[in-house]
């Protein structure tokens, strides 16, 4: 018996139809990251129907479309509350993290100039995301709300009973209104200090908010001044504010 023989001849059905099923799945995954790029682009142009249709033909809901960002996130980004509840009735992850660490709600919070935002994150925050998460610095929503200088979404948290002293187990240890007075955000700290916020308060190495609002904002870039030259102009006024509201120097 010729077994070399036999032994080629296996070999190459084997190695052939290795390749046809190579082939074949190749051919099916193509086919799923089709359907993706479809649903995405259909979520971008806020195409109802499309969304629905793709969904149901089998496009992943879960399936990351852009820097590990979900569907989900980038249908929070549109603000269209009625793309995101059809996502998260056909099983969209609440709790998914993009790149950055955020969940689609601190997303949302992130791009909470988004027109028609608050009613999407209410809709998240009922359905049962966390309203804790953080990003990678350990920074939770109210605080990344401060940092965005979104007033409104700010509010919104508030309203939620999130704690205004509170900005998440990192974050460098700065409470959100340290966080509000360094920027020079004067509405935020107005609204934080009217919500009950600490005027006192201290990061993990002492500094008050009192010195955050006399701390210079350092800025990464020429562009970067000039968005803030604005709000840092009222740092004088806000650490008024703080000491007529009871902080020390």
């Amino acid at each position: 018996m010729n077994t070399g023989f036999y032994f080629k001849r296996g070999f190459k059905c084997l190695k052939k139809n290795f390749l046809k099923w190579v082939i074949f799945l190749m051919i099916v995954f193509s086919g799923c990251a089709s359907k993706n790029d479809e649903l995405y682009e259909a979520v971008l142009n806020q195409n109802m129907e499309r969304v629905k249709s793709l969904i149901q033909a089998g496009a992943d809901v879960n399936g990351a479309v852009y820097r590990g960002s979900s569907i989900l996130h980038e249908a929070v980004t549109t603000g269209s509350l009625e793309i995101v509840k059809w996502l998260v009735k056909y099983g969209a992850s609440l709790e998914g993290k993009n790149r950055y660490g955020l969940t689609p709600l601190l997303w949302g919070v992130y791009n909470g100039k988004t027109k028609g935002i608050l009613p999407v994150l209410d809709f998240l925050i009922q359905s049962g995301s966390d309203l804790n998460a953080e990003n990678k610095r350990g920074c939770n929503a109210l605080a990344l709300a401060v940092e965005e200088n979104e007033r409104e979404v700010v509010e919104f948290l508030l309203d939620q009973k999130m704690d205004v002293n509170a900005a998440g187990s990192g974050c460098e240890g700065k409470s959100p209104l340290s966080i509000a007075a360094y920027w020079g955000y004067q509405e935020i700290v107005r609204l934080l200090v009217e919500r009950k916020a600490d005027v006192n308060a201290k990061d993990r190495q002492g500094k008050s908010v009192l010195d955050w609002a006399k701390t210079e904002v350092t800025a990464k870039n020429q562009r970067e001044m000039l968005y803030l030259s604005k709000e840092t102009s009222q740092k004088e006024k806000i650490a008024e504010f703080l000491m007529l509201h009871g902080a020390k120097k």
